[in-house]
């Protein structure tokens, strides 16, 4: 068995981490025992128009980790692909950087988020924004987004992150910029 095969250790997490998740989505003021929402953002420098623009209830059941958005900047048109997106608060600061001429698309694999990620972008009114619910070894993603996208990524387990790495790796053409925080 290769490092990146599945085994019942990793099932059980990948298991226990969408029922935590689901969790978050459903109950966004629980204390979990890590940083949340929009002071945690604001700690970590998200810049404060972001912050202000958006809905709070965007913020509510956000787990960042890091900005991806001090990596490289986003421009106007482009194409972003939020992988393992949550609820979204990444995806709506993204939509607002590409603008109504861009296009964010974001992919989660606990149902609750995507929910809660389309509900928060139609709550910040931004329209360019579209949500998938998938695992990342399984991206439901058109050509067009592939080629000319800025992905941003958290990658979890193991497991699932050397697939989805080989996965990313055929996906993404060469110049392709890429951000990624590993939790």
């Amino acid at each position: 068995m290769s490092s990146c095969e599945g085994d019942s250790a990793a099932t059980s997490i990948w298991t226990r981490s969408k029922a935590l998740y689901t969790t978050l989505a459903n109950e966004p003021h629980r204390d979990f025992g890590w940083g949340k929402g929009k002071e945690n953002a604001r700690s970590l420098g998200y810049a404060p128009e972001w912050l202000e623009t958006l809905p709070d209830a965007v913020w509510e059941s956000a787990a960042a980790v890091g900005n991806p958005f001090a990596v490289a900047a986003i421009a106007v048109g482009q194409t972003v692909v939020d992988l393992g997106c949550g609820a979204g608060a990444d995806a709506c600061v993204a939509a607002l950087l590409v603008g109504s001429s861009g296009r964010v698309v974001g992919v989660d694999c606990t149902p609750a988020m995507i929910a809660k990620a389309r509900a928060n972008a139609a709550a910040a009114g931004l329209g360019q924004t579209e949500f998938h619910e998938s695992d990342m070894t399984r991206l439901p993603l058109p050509t067009a987004a592939r080629t000319s996208s800025s992905p941003m990524v958290r990658s979890i387990w193991r497991r699932t992150r050397c697939r989805s790495w080989r996965r990313r790796a055929g996906w993404l053409k060469p110049a392709v910029g890429y951000r990624s925080r590993i939790w």
